[in-house]
This record gives C-alpha cells, sequence and structure tokens, in this order.
C-alpha cells in the first residue's frame, strides 16, 4: 500500500507520455531535475521503470500507480498479460475475494489450509 499512498504525491502534469505507444516519462518527486521512464512493455516486452523501486523489486512502483490514478486509457490491464498473471505477483482469489473474516484467523491456519 505505501507504492499507492506515494503515487499521489505525483502531480498529473509530472507525467508526459513519451513517442511510443504505452511508454512515459515521470518526474521524481525529490527531484524537478530528474525523469523516470516507464513502459508499459507492449505484447512481447515487460513493463519497466528506471527507478530504484522497480529495479530491485520487479513490482509496479508509484510511478506506475500514478499513470493508473491520473490516465484513463493506461490501467492495470494495459500491462502485459505475462506480467499480471506471474505468480509472484497475483494476488489469490480465495483470499481476496472471501467472505470470510481474516482478522479471527491465526497464521497457523492459514498455512494449514
Amino acid at each position: 500500500m505505501d507504492r499507492l499512498e506515494k503515487a499521489i504525491d505525483i502531480q498529473p502534469e509530472h507525467i508526459k507520455e513519451a513517442m511510443n505507444k504505452g511508454d512515459f516519462h515521470v518526474r521524481s518527486t525529490e527531484s524537478k531535475d530528474k525523469w523516470y521512464q516507464l513502459s508499459f512493455g507492449g505484447k512481447d516486452g515487460m513493463p519497466k521503470c528506471t527507478c530504484q523501486d522497480f529495479s530491485h523489486t520487479g513490482l509496479p512502483c508509484k510511478h506506475f500507480f500514478a499513470i493508473f490514478e491520473y490516465n484513463a486509457e493506461w490501467k492495470w490491464d494495459s500491462l502485459p498479460s505475462r506480467y499480471r498473471e506471474n505468480p509472484h505477483i497475483c494476488l489469490d482469489d480465495d483470499i481476496v475475494f472471501s467472505q470470510v473474516d481474516l482478522t479471527m484467523i491465526t497464521p497457523f491456519q492459514i498455512s494449514s489450509q
């Protein structure tokens, strides 16, 4: 959730579309002279951002979340399916959309299911 919260610090005017469809330049929140290059990757490529967070984790960074927030054309579903469906970042629908109150389940109960 930290990335979502940090995305709010990025102003819409600090997001510029690049020449290639799905490519963006996003200004750093720390330095007005630093811009990150971000790409949704297209059908054959994988998404990327030149920021340190994305380089280390491969997870959507605050720059992606800012684009999701401010650009109606570019959302989560705009990312290549092989990235969205990667088991390292997929959400477990049984947990996310369950009707069970997860605050009442202990870690032992979850691991034993």
